[in-house]
C-alpha cells in the first residue's frame, strides 16, 4: 500500500488516470483524434482523390478541352514567365503554360485550377517551340498555388 501512494505522489497524471476508467477511455479517444488530425493534415491530396479526364498519352489539346468540361480552369502564367522564350509559340497559344522546355524532349507544364481551389499542374512532352505544338500529356498531379 504505501509504495502505490509514493507512486501517486510521484505520478501525479498517472494515479488520477489509475482511479478512473473513463478518464483513460477520454486520454485514449483524444489522444486518437490528435493523431487522426495530423494524419490528415500532413497527407496531401493526390490524384486519387480527385477525378481527371486525362489519359497518358493523349494529345494537349484534347486534354484542355476534357479538363474544361469538368470544370478546371486556366491558370494564366505572368506576363513575363520565366519558363518560356518569347519565340516559343506553347506559351502564346497556350496562356496556361508556365514553363517550356526548348531543348530535349520538349516538355511543357500547363496549370489549371478547379472550384475548390485545387490546382493541377499537366506535363506534356515531345512539344515543337517553332510550330506551337504542346505535345503529348505525359502526367498530372496536384500542386501548390503559384
Amino acid at each position: 500500500m504505501p509504495h502505490s501512494r509514493r507512486t501517486r505522489q510521484n505520478w501525479p497524471l498517472a494515479g488520477r488516470l489509475a482511479r478512473s476508467r473513463v478518464s483513460l477511455i477520454r486520454l485514449g479517444a483524444s489522444l486518437a483524434g490528435v493523431l487522426l488530425l495530423a494524419t490528415l493534415w500532413s497527407t496531401p491530396i493526390t490524384g486519387r482523390d480527385l477525378s481527371f479526364p486525362l489519359q497518358a498519352g493523349q494529345s494537349y489539346p484534347g486534354a484542355a478541352q476534357r479538363l474544361a468540361a469538368a470544370g478546371w480552369r486556366r491558370v494564366p502564367a505572368p506576363a513575363a514567365a520565366e519558363g518560356c522564350l518569347p519565340d516559343d509559340r506553347r506559351c502564346r497559344d497556350h496562356p496556361e503554360a508556365w514553363g517550356c522546355s526548348s531543348t530535349g524532349q520538349g516538355f511543357c507544364r500547363f496549370l489549371w485550377v478547379n472550384a475548390a481551389g485545387h490546382y493541377l499542374a499537366v506535363i506534356t512532352a515531345g512539344g515543337d517551340a517553332s510550330s506551337g505544338d504542346p505535345g503529348l500529356v505525359q502526367q498530372w498531379f496536384l500542386t501548390d498555388p503559384p
